[in-house]
């Protein structure tokens, strides 16, 4: 579960969302989510596994509201939601293989080991409702807002908090910069408008880029960049400057900006 605010940056509260009871009980609607939990927990046997501490007062589609009124907002990101099941059918697969040979050491595989159930006699079998329940969940992901936008808008604004994070990392090793180390509040500035200023320009030569049609590796682009050189020899008396080919994600982001490489063989100047 994440968190988007209006006055701080996002916050990472967990990982993956779980299913709560929608809580209608008019006495307890005053109480706070911690003293809920704290409720279940003196009622619950010790030892069953607790979700989250999060009791849902009402849902409306994909967003919810907690008891403290906070609002959720569940994702859905189908690459992931392929990948999950994907991984939990392969696993699944191997399972059924080494059931055939024996269960006694699959007890100790964590992975195994939450898809099987007690069957008859000493041996195990897959449990189906685990692997129902699990599904439910593929590719599923939680924010949480104090924002009124719409929810689409708050999911596309946190997924773009990524390209900030790689901006950082991107002008601290291709621009050579790390480690840095602050001092003045004039250098603190320096260093958070050059990231911005870089990540704008990476904005727009994404922009021109997907103006070609085409998508282009930011990796790959500052890669193929990074290999670009030229070196200066000498020749007869004569010195000349001799340029590297351009790799094509070099090529593609030379093209969208408009800029033209000088010839692969020059003279070189005085």
């Amino acid at each position: 579960m994440y968190m988007v605010s209006g006055e701080t940056m996002p916050k990472v509260h967990g990982l993956r969302p779980k299913e709560t009871p929608i809580h209608r009980d008019p006495e307890l609607q005053h109480l706070t989510n911690a003293a809920l939990m704290e409720r279940r927990r003196a009622a619950v046997v010790h030892g069953v596994g607790q979700a989250h501490e999060i009791f849902v007062a009402h849902a409306s589609n994909a967003e919810l509201w907690d008891v403290e009124g906070r609002r959720y907002i569940v994702c859905l990101n189908e690459e992931q939601r392929r990948k999950d099941a994907a991984d939990r059918k392969a696993i699944v697969e191997h399972l059924r293989e080494q059931l055939q040979r024996g269960d006694k050491d699959l007890i100790g595989n964590k992975g195994y080991r939450k898809y099987l159930q007690a069957g008859q006699g000493e041996h195990f079998t897959i449990d189906q409702e685990k692997i129902k329940e699990e599904a439910r969940y593929d590719g599923k992901w939680v924010l949480q807002t104090n924002l009124s936008d719409e929810p689409k808008l708050i999911a596309l604004a946190y997924k773009e908090l990524w390209r900030v994070e790689d901006m950082f990392r991107t002008m601290k090793s291709i621009l050579e910069t790390r480690p840095i180390y602050h001092k003045r509040d004039e250098t603190i500035r320096g260093h958070v408008f050059c990231s911005f200023l870089a990540l704008v320009l990476k904005k727009a030569l994404e922009d021109r880029i997907a103006a070609l049609r085409h998508a282009g590796s930011w990796p790959e682009i500052i890669a193929d960049l990074d290999s670009l050189t030229e070196t200066e020899i000498e020749h007869d008396g004569k010195r000349f400057r001799v340029r590297s080919a351009p790799r094509p994600a070099a090529s593609l982001a030379l093209r969208a900006t408009g800029v033209a490489l000088p010839p692969t063989v020059r003279p070189a100047a005085d």
